[in-house]
């Protein structure tokens, strides 16, 4: 036992009088709760004060016991103490328990019952100093420094062997009862998960039991429906036992699209009718509705073929010989002409039944009617058929609207027609007469209002008589009364109307012409009128300035009628433009009037005042009178004579006549003829109809000039080693160069200069046409075309006024191909623009000549240049394109792509720089474009096909040949929407397409032509369209207003084909007779 002396004179008391501290007594924990001031002790001087003197062994500036220096400045019991002011702590391990010490037992070993910080351990109980420490964990009584004690010291049952909670448990009472705390996040014992909650149905239950079909894993447990176990668990929509996909429920269990599932394990079905095509569905149209071509079990039905998966779109299959949905009749073919027409609608004058449909005529053209710019025909059961360019409303469906193929004016009950300028009249079977179209002569007769009458209405006045004929000009008309007078109405400038004097206003009311004897028949020309009177001769009234009234050279206009000199016998007169012919009752024909065509057929002698005889090889059973030509029919066949420009004549060529020519035969017999404007139309004693001539306003009412469907080319595709056309809107050309011997075959246009001479017949399927081989590249521009040859010679020919065809100063044209001045052997690529043509050579090099108004030949001046001129900025080239009035190159090669530099004009944005500008001869850069490897350039867009096989557009955009959904032009390059895998482009005048890697065609832009196929059916479409009906394509190319693929049905073409453009074998301008429908 330690003793402390006193301090001489500390305490105050006698220095042998022995202090508490040397009582021998232990002394208490100053860190118990007894700790207090030693109010015993006597105070020393100075203790207290912090600062340790001589005499003091320690001051800790207060007086306060237990803390380790006492009131008297002495080292308690158990510590030590340091510095001034002292800092005192306890000595664990010198055997004395002191301060916050639970424990001393004199060393700091663990394990021992007193660790080495004297705190006692789990499970033991410390007493004395120095401490002695038994173990008491396992007794189940609960000693200090336990938190729990269960009877024994095994681990994991709630209380460890330390006497400590477990984690995950609860334990309670003595000895402790252990239970584990679901809900905790700890999985213990006998708990097979714990989410951390109570909550059911996640898993893991309430009483941490893992739910059915659910795995859990962790702690906290995470736990996871089982998918593919048959038990529908947690978030699962279905669970049918299984992890495989497009069975209705996925690997996931979750409902697939398009099926329901129900059970478990789930049994999943299809649900048809709900747009999604799954399972085992053919289809499903987003209904149950049969007939539609999909039925209601969602089978694809007779007849139909469904594409699409969500949802289907069904269409009846035309031409299959099933009939069905909208079809009135399918005969198994896509011809039209045989009473099923190519979208399986009965055709006029047809019945069709079964199936495949069997077709049969009930109805046959009886008479037809042309006028400046349309016709009618008039059927065996009095329907009136018309067509024609209708601005006028002539033909008198309702609408203004084109048509280029008959429609139904009025579906019975009349027994004539007549077709004048641009309206018409009719006669009905129950004697009135009726009329539509124009009005701008008052022809419409009394409360017509308007330019215009849409359609039939009766003429009144004359209601209520009995009419027996009608007749038309230029924008009058007159009828026949029963009493064999004239009633006319409309036009009287120059007294057509007869009603005498010198009034020459127009009249909506009819008027009578008295007319002794009486008429039997009239004719009505463009501004004068004559009939047939009941004894053989005839009279006419109105303008004479060409002698067309007969009366013996007087040209004077006359308002009443006079009789027709030295006539006799009359049958049938026709009034023409200026001309008037008869035929006499023997079959002998007499002309009169103006003769400068040839109209009279009588030569080349002039006008004549008075009537004529024409020669022809025969009686004539029917005349008729045009414009400016006239037609008769002679033993079945025609002849006619006067002019040709427009073909008209007949006889396959654009020639006019003096004399009458014989009409191209068809092999059958012509009944009934009418001559127009422009062209001739006649009706064969099989009630069907033919016309020659002019019809690209809808005159003739030949064919629809848009072919939306491909059309096959009538040429071996095998033989074909490059294609290319023209560049004009609609009067364009298509080539073909032969894989064989490089030799050209050409069809469309003959006007282009191209295919033939001016006078020469449009090419209507391929034919041999310019005089060259060893074509390997053809460019065609708008009137011009050249030729890449094998070895790399470059030749052009055709229309050179802007020196085009590279031949130095000289602006003359040439049917011949001939060399470019300039231009280096060894070519390796050609291009051609409008009226300017590019050649890159072996080395990238650039040249160009030809029409320069925006610099594109590579001057910085707008004189047109007839040599081959390098392109500043063109070098290293590996492409080239040109459009309309600018041009583009691909240079900077890398693994066969580089940049895109374009020069020329830039009006509307085709150089893709940011903004248009003005046109330029160098070429630059098209910045943030990419690497392209082709381009292709329209009349004012540009396209690049890039690396990734997307493409980007630019310039000229208000058809929406960018393709970028929008009509704005765009001045930097836009990505064509939804286009990606593409194997090539090709860019007709306002429109592009592209041949993806899968053979596909996709095109946009302009389509009112038929250009983009029957996928576009608005006039223009601004993202890709497939064209409809190509696949395994490996080839495209467009033109004006056409597009030409080469896929497994050969080279097959859509577009305008007004002018034999597609080489199918049509067009709107036949020389020779050809069927029309009815």
């Amino acid at each position: 036992m330690a003793v402390v002396a006193s301090t001489p004179g500390c305490g105050g008391g006698d220095d042998d009088t022995p202090t508490l501290m040397d009582s021998g007594m232990p002394q208490r924990d100053a860190s118990g709760p007894d700790a207090q001031a030693d109010i015993d002790a006597t105070p020393v001087p100075g203790c207290g004060d912090g600062t340790r003197s001589a005499s003091e062994a320690c001051d800790d500036g207060d007086l306060v016991a237990g803390d380790g220096c006492s009131p008297t400045c002495e080292v308690e019991h158990g510590f030590g103490c340091l510095g001034s002011p002292s800092v005192c702590r306890s000595s664990c391990g010198d055997g004395e328990v002191a301060s916050d010490e639970e424990c001393d037992d004199d060393d700091t070993a663990p394990l021992d019952g007193c660790n080495g910080s004297c705190g006692i351990e789990a499970g033991w109980s410390c007493t004395g100093e120095p401490s002695v420490c038994i173990e008491s964990c396992g007794d189940g009584a609960i000693d200090p420094g336990e938190q729990c004690d269960d009877g024994d010291v095994d681990e994991g049952d709630g209380c460890s062997s330390a006497c400590r909670v477990e984690g995950g448990w609860t334990c309670s009472g003595t000895p402790s009862t252990c239970a584990t705390v679901c809900g905790d996040g700890m999985v213990v014992a006998g708990e097979a998960c714990d989410d951390g909650d109570t909550s059911a149905s996640d898993g893991c239950s309430a009483t941490c039991e893992i739910e059915a079909g659910w795995s859990c894993e962790g702690a906290p447990s995470v736990c996871a429906a089982g998918c593919g176990d048959g038990i529908v668990a947690g978030m699962e929509q279905c669970d049918d036992g299984d992890g495989t996909a497009g069975d209705g429920c996925s690997p996931s269990c979750r409902i697939e699209t398009g099926w329901a599932c129900s059970g478990m394990p789930s049994a999943c079905t299809p649900v048809c009718g709900d747009g999604v095509v799954a399972g085992g569905e053919a289809c499903d149209d987003d209904d149950a509705d049969p007939g539609d071509g999909c039925s209601a079990t969602c089978t694809v039905e007779r007849g139909f073929s469904c594409v699409g998966v969500m949802p289907s779109v069904c269409a009846s299959i035309c031409g299959d010989g099933i009939v069905a949905s909208v079809e009135s009749c399918d005969d198994g073919d896509l011809e039209s002409g045989d009473g099923c027409d190519a979208t399986c609608a009965t055709e006029f004058a047809y019945g069709c039944t079964g199936e495949p449909s069997a077709c049969v005529r009930i109805d046959h053209a009886l008479d037809v009617a042309l006028g400046d710019r349309g016709g009618c025909t008039l059927t065996m059961n009095g329907a009136l058929r018309c067509w024609g360019d209708n601005t006028r409303g002539e033909v008198g469906d309702g609408t203004t609207a084109p048509r280029f193929l008959p429609v139904t004016t009025m579906p019975d009950l009349f027994t004539q027609v007549d077709f004048g300028g641009q309206f018409a009249c009719a006669l009905h079977e129950d004697a009135t007469v009726w009329c539509w179209g124009s009005n701008a002569a008052r022809q419409q007769g009394p409360g017509a209002v308007g330019a215009a009458r849409l359609a039939p209405g009766r003429i009144g006045v004359i209601e209520t008589m009995t009419m027996s004929a009608v007749a038309t000009g230029q924008e009058h008309a007159c009828a026949l009364d029963e009493a064999g007078d004239a009633w006319c109405w409309g036009d009287n400038d120059n007294g057509q109307l007869g009603r005498g004097g010198p009034d020459r206003n127009d009249s909506a009311a009819p008027m009578v012409v008295d007319l002794v004897p009486a008429a039997v028949a009239l004719s009505a020309g463009t501004d004068h009128t004559c009939v047939v009177h009941d004894d053989g001769h005839a009279s006419c009234w109105g303008d004479d300035d060409q002698g067309q009234l007969g009366d013996g050279g007087t040209n004077t206009d006359q308002s009443l009628p006079v009789r027709v000199l030295a006539l006799a016998d009359v049958v049938e007169i026709a009034a023409g433009g200026d001309h008037t012919c008869a035929r006499l009752r023997d079959g002998a024909v007499r002309c009169w009037g103006d003769n400068q065509r040839g109209q009279l057929g009588i030569g080349m002698m002039p006008d004549q005042p008075t009537p004529v005889a024409v020669t022809l090889p025969g009686p004539a059973t029917a005349i008729t009178a045009g414009t400016w030509h006239t037609c008769a029919l002679v033993d079945g066949g025609a002849y006619c004579w006067g002019d040709g420009a427009a073909g008209q004549i007949g006889d396959g060529s654009r020639l006019s006549w003096r004399t009458p020519r014989a009409v191209t035969s068809t092999g059958a017999t012509l009944t009934a003829i009418d001559a127009g404007a422009t062209g001739t139309c006649a009706i064969t004693s099989a009630g069907a109809r033919v016309c020659w001539g002019q019809g690209d306003l809808a005159q003739l009412g030949l064919i629809a000039p848009a072919q939306r469907e491909p059309a096959a080319v009538s040429i071996d595709a095998s033989t074909v080693a490059t294609i290319a056309g023209t560049r004009p809107r609609r009067h364009a050309v298509w080539c073909a160069a032969s894989s064989a011997d490089g030799a050209l075959s050409c069809w469309g246009n003959s006007e282009t200069g191209l295919v033939l001479d001016a006078l020469a017949s449009d090419a209507l399927v391929p034919r041999a046409a310019v005089a060259i081989e060893d074509v390997v590249e053809l460019g065609m521009g708008e009137r011009f075309a050249c030729a890449r040859l094998d070895g790399g010679a470059v030749r052009c020919w055709g229309d050179n006024s802007q020196r085009q065809l590279g031949q130095g100063t000289s602006v003359v044209d040439s049917a011949s191909p001939l060399s470019v001045m300039a231009l280096p052997a060894g070519q390796a690529q050609i291009a051609v623009g409008g009226e300017f043509a590019c050649a890159r050579d072996a080395g990238g090099v650039v040249r160009c000549w030809g029409d320069s108004a925006q610099r594109q030949v590579g001057f910085d001046a707008v004189t047109d240049s007839g040599v081959a001129t390098p392109i500043p900025g063109a070098e290293s080239a590996i492409a080239i394109a040109a459009g309309e009035l600018h041009a583009c190159a691909i240079v900077s090669a890398s693994g066969g792509a580089g940049t895109v530099r374009c020069w020329g004009a830039d009006d509307q944005g085709q150089h893709g720089d940011g903004s248009p500008g003005g046109a330029r001869h160098t070429a630059l850069d098209v910045p943030e474009l990419g690497l392209a490897t082709q381009v292709a350039l329209g009349r004012a867009h540009t396209c690049a096909l890039l690396v990734s096989g997307r493409v980007s557009c630019w310039g000229d955009n208000a058809l929406g040949q960018v393709g970028d959904g929008g009509t704005a032009d765009r001045f930097a390059p836009r990505e064509v929407v939804g286009l990606t895998d593409v194997a090539q482009i090709a860019a007709g005048w306002d429109h592009t397409c592209a041949r993806r890697t899968d053979g596909s065609v996709w095109c946009w832009g302009a389509a009112v032509d038929g250009q983009l196929g029957a996928g576009a059916t608005t006039p223009f479409v601004t993202m890709p369209v497939q064209l409809e009906g190509v696949s395994g394509a490996t080839d495209v190319a467009a033109t004006g207003t056409s597009t030409c693929v080469r896929d497994a049905g050969g080279v097959r073409c859509v577009g305008f084909h007004g002018f034999a453009q597609l080489g199918a074998g049509l067009t709107l301008r036949p020389l020779v007779p050809t069927g029309a429908p009815l």
